[in-house]
């Protein structure tokens, strides 16, 4: 097999941390006082380095300027003239173009530095692991706490409300009886009914209900457009509907099996759960065990 030696050109994308990148990424990760100490640090090991003020500048700058114009009082009038025609310094930087720029020393730095960059794993291991700057999530009973204090309520209303949150399965369903919650507040179990369905329409749609077929019921007249034979389906035949007996319900309610079918596909986009979105397990981060894998020797 004969060897040949060929040239070619290949554009290709790379990721390069140059020393100047790393060191700003970890200056970013400092607050105020550690940016001090770092900079006080630097100056101590760098005799060159010195502390220069803006106010020292502009003093000087100032001093500078009026020495030059009490001398000459020409200056003045021109420096004048062309504070009227000339740009100012930022302008002048946004409009001058920058013809200047050494590309060739920039090309052989970045070839210089490519490959003695850091690697990522270097640079991740100095970062913050993922775990400590996840932010928290929102819990079931803060979001319908949250709906709930933009509902104007009376005092003993509110109370109730906030007793049907705190008494929240996972799930989203009502774990107490609500005749013993609306005697603790005072109300009428007429009164708690509506209270309930208030909290039932509070997103997510259903929670707070008693059991499945008042969930699916509170949804389904949230659906557009409004479904009437899967309401029918879902207050008088959920028992049928479980046990997939779609016969039943067509003869039953003198309707096609057909629309039976398309009815039931519609019940089974509905959420039976619908607080288990905000349900979230916090992931527990297991440090490994080194053990000394040496064995003992004898004395």
């Amino acid at each position: 097999m004969a060897l040949e030696i060929k040239q070619s050109l290949r554009l290709s994308q790379q990721l390069v941390m140059t020393p100047q990148l790393q060191q700003a990424i970890k200056l970013l990760q400092l607050n105020r006082m550690e940016l001090q100490e770092v900079v006080t640090q630097e100056m101590m090991e760098n005799p060159i380095l010195e502390e220069v003020s803006e106010s020292s500048e502009a003093e000087t700058e100032t001093a500078s300027s009026e020495i030059s114009t009490e001398n000459n009082p020409e200056a003045e009038q021109q420096r004048d003239e062309e504070s009227f025609i000339k740009p100012t310094s930022q302008e002048e930087q946004l409009a001058a173009p920058k013809d200047d720029f050494n590309w060739e020393s920039y090309v052989e730095e970045f070839n210089s530095t490519s490959s003695s960059a850091p690697s990522m794993r270097e640079i991740n291991e100095e970062l913050p692991g993922f775990e400590n700057v996840l932010t928290k999530t929102t819990s079931l009973e803060e979001h319908l706490m949250w709906q709930l204090s933009m509902v104007a309520l009376e005092p003993n209303e509110r109370k109730l409300g906030e007793l049907i949150i705190g008494n929240l399965s996972d799930d989203g369903y009502l774990n107490a009886t609500l005749e013993d919650l609306a005697r603790e507040t005072g109300l009428e179990i007429e009164d708690a009914e509506e209270v309930l369905k208030i909290i039932q329409n509070f997103d997510p749609i259903g929670v707070g209900s008693r059991n499945l077929q008042e969930c699916l019921s509170v949804q389904s007249k949230f659906m557009e457009p409004r479904h009437p034979l899967v309401e029918q389906i879902i207050d008088s035949h959920l028992g049928d509907l479980e046990k997939k007996n779609y016969n039943a319900i067509a003869k039953t309610l003198d309707t096609p099996l057909e629309k039976v079918i398309e009815a039931t596909r519609l019940i089974m986009d509905l959420e039976p759960k619908p607080g288990r979105s905000f349900v979230s397990a916090d992931t527990q981060y297991i440090p490994p065990i080194y053990t000394s894998t040496r064995s003992p020797t004898n004395s």
